[in-house]
């Protein structure tokens, strides 16, 4: 399967009015790390896993950051570090995927509840630290992820999967127009996850 397509652009770098998103890589790895031990109780309730264990390292920190890169290098995924305006601090980071109907993410049971798309739909995942939270800047991130992905990227569909532990990210992406169309249990069955479309700019929710 090609999910993207070599000749489709794949942008390195967009900004907002507070936040610069480049791709991801080793060289984030201090600022990424910073980030993410900032809370890791949240960052596993993001994650609705394990993931961070409260003694991870920076150097386990460093592995993850050069497969997302690989990853990124063969357009298999897409990782992106979300900086502050002047790059001191990194506020959070981006995953964009392959969609599959059938199984969201590894995390998520197989349903039979999503709605069938083709093999160039992507599903994204976002997190932001508690400090940048506290600043609303994951409003100003959705925001610009949303009229990022519908200018600059050639994907047929995109989705936004949300842990329903998220109470605040559920209501952002509400408020922000996304719509909302189907649910799954994780493969674990300790939580829900929604998932969102976004439509075409302008175009009516259903």
């Amino acid at each position: 399967m090609v999910w993207y397509r070599d000749g489709w652009p794949v942008p390195r770098e967009t900004s907002t009015v507070n936040l610069i998103l480049r791709v991801l890589g080793p060289e984030h790895t201090e600022r990424d790390y910073a980030a993410l031990m900032e809370d890791p109780g949240a960052l596993r309730d993001w994650s609705a896993s394990a993931w961070p264990p409260d003694d991870f390292t920076a150097a386990e920190n460093a592995a993850d950051l050069t497969r997302h890169e690989a990853e990124w290098e063969r357009r298999e995924a897409f990782a992106y570090t979300v900086l502050s305006a002047d790059e001191s601090r990194c506020e959070g980071c981006v995953y964009i995927r392959p969609y599959d109907s059938s199984q969201w993410h590894p995390r998520i049971a197989p349903t039979s509840a999503a709605p069938q798309a083709d093999e160039h739909a992507a599903v994204v995942t976002w997190w932001m630290r508690p400090s940048a939270v506290a600043q609303k800047l994951d409003e100003e991130l959705l925001a610009g992820l949303m009229g990022w992905l519908r200018a600059d990227w050639r994907f047929s569909e995109v989705f936004f999967l949300v842990n329903q532990e998220r109470s605040r990210d559920l209501l952002l992406h509400r408020e922000a127009g996304l719509h909302e169309i189907a649910t799954a249990r994780s493969v674990d069955g300790s939580t829900r996850w929604h998932l969102f479309r976004l439509q075409d700019e302008g175009a009516p929710e259903l």
